[in-house]
């Protein structure tokens, strides 16, 4: 397994407690501010987009970045000038990087999420996706990595009694992963799909994730228009 070069117990134990100290900040901002700050939803987006996005952006906006494509490895750090959240799905993130080591990784710079979804879940080709070494520049640049779920399940349309333990599943195989690659678990996570309930929301604070997103969030689409 490749890791991240200057991967080691001190080095993990900083990072995570940068990781800690950023994201309950951010929080504590947020809640402040009465939750009138608002938070980007954003998905796909290619380089000038970014840069059109700075105009269009308040000082105290809070950027999400959902499904950890690598399109946005290239906007993230046009766009440091506010906090990026940014949503890693692990399982996928995993066969990127293992993709990436076999030689047959081709990265796809833009394609838009849901076709990369459908073509990772169709024939396993993680190509439009970060691998964990781009997850790790984007970590070293000041983005907030937080959870996605493992394998971007979708929860929309299955009974309660279904879905809590398919989630808490997502969570446990999530939070092994991150563990194994970050050497910490962060404390922040993204709902697949924007799919949140009272009970989800209770699970995954019972985890110890501390703020989670959902559908309180604003598409960059909107600000786009």
């Amino acid at each position: 397994m490749t890791v991240y070069p200057e991967f080691t117990e001190s080095n993990a134990r900083r990072r995570m407690f940068a990781h800690h100290d950023a994201l309950l900040k951010g929080k504590r901002y947020y809640d402040s501010m009465l939750r009138g700050v608002r938070i980007i939803m954003i998905h796909e987006l290619d380089p000038q987009s970014a840069l059109a996005l700075k105009d269009k952006l308040r000082p105290d906006d809070i950027l999400t970045w959902d499904d950890g494509l690598i399109s946005q490895f290239q906007c993230i750090p046009l766009l440091m000038e506010w906090p990026n959240y940014v949503g890693i799905s692990t399982a996928i993130c995993e066969a990127a990087t293992r993709q990436s080591q076999e030689g047959t990784y081709r990265p796809t710079v833009y394609k838009h999420c849901a076709q990369a979804h459908a073509d990772y879940r169709e024939n396993g080709d993680a190509s439009p996706y970060m691998t964990w070494e781009h997850v790790f520049h984007l970590e070293e640049k000041g983005a907030i990595i937080v959870g996605h779920g493992h394998t971007h399940l979708d929860l929309r349309g299955k009974a309660l009694k279904d879905q809590v333990p398919a989630f808490q599943d997502e969570l446990h195989a999530m939070k092994q992963v991150f563990k194994k690659r970050l050497g910490y678990v962060p404390i922040g996570y993204i709902y697949p799909y924007n799919f949140k309930g009272d009970v989800l929301d209770t699970w995954a604070r019972h985890e110890g994730f501390t703020w989670c997103f959902g559908p309180e969030r604003v598409a960059v689409e909107e600000l786009l228009k």
